[in-house]
């Protein structure tokens, strides 16, 4: 599923917390989150056509150690899967380009947080999880693993509109092209949001 809302601005930002420590061999939530994203920076978007061939992939990330194997039992291929099939997925695999795990540090003015800040300038630094390039335009697209609901997707998403935010006014002034779109895609609910 896909839905739209028009931008809001607020001053919560919400930002990827840093990955976590696995105790007891269970994983939190939050380790689980880490987990998936470390799968999808990893996978072989060519090798995502089965529950199976994700299956392996995961495996394999495994056996070179670039997760844990309890990591790797966390992740659901299934999620995985459901998002290459979906209309999103399929523009990844058909990008021209496909960044992952995007790093970067930038200055930007004040004013994009807050007016009190206008005269000052502001370190913006973050990771984009992915974005594609399409006929010269790119579309930024951050991996989210919240638990919601088709009721609250919609109002989790706009507690994240000043993350894209400052993905796209980085993403634009680093590679010099526009971002013409932004989306949040929740593997709990299998939804892609634009923002």
């Amino acid at each position: 599923a896909q839905r739209r809302f028009e931008p809001s601005f607020s001053k919560k930002p919400i930002f990827r917390r840093p990955d976590f420590v696995t105790a007891g061999g269970r994983l939190t939530g939050a380790e689980k989150g880490t987990a998936l994203h470390a799968v999808m920076q990893f996978i072989d978007y060519t090798k995502c056509s089965s529950i199976e061939s994700i299956e392996r992939e995961i495996s394999a990330m495994s056996g070179k150690r670039l997760i844990t194997p309890e990591q790797a039992e966390s992740v659901s291929a299934k999620k995985i899967l459901d998002f290459f099939n979906s209309p999103l997925g399929k523009r990844v695999l058909n990008a021209d380009n496909v960044y992952r795990e995007f790093k970067y540090s930038i200055l930007a003015p004040g004013e994009l947080i807050d007016t009190e800040w206008a005269q000052e300038q502001i370190l913006f630094q973050g990771v984009v999880d992915c974005c594609i390039e399409e006929r010269g335009e790119l579309t930024i697209i951050d991996f989210k693993t919240d638990i919601v609901t088709e009721k609250t997707v919609d109002g989790r998403a706009m507690e994240y509109q000043p993350q894209l935010m400052a993905y796209e006014y980085a993403v634009e002034r680093i590679m010099g092209k526009k971002a013409a779109e932004k989306y949040l895609y929740f593997f709990h609910t299998g939804t892609a949001v634009k923002i």
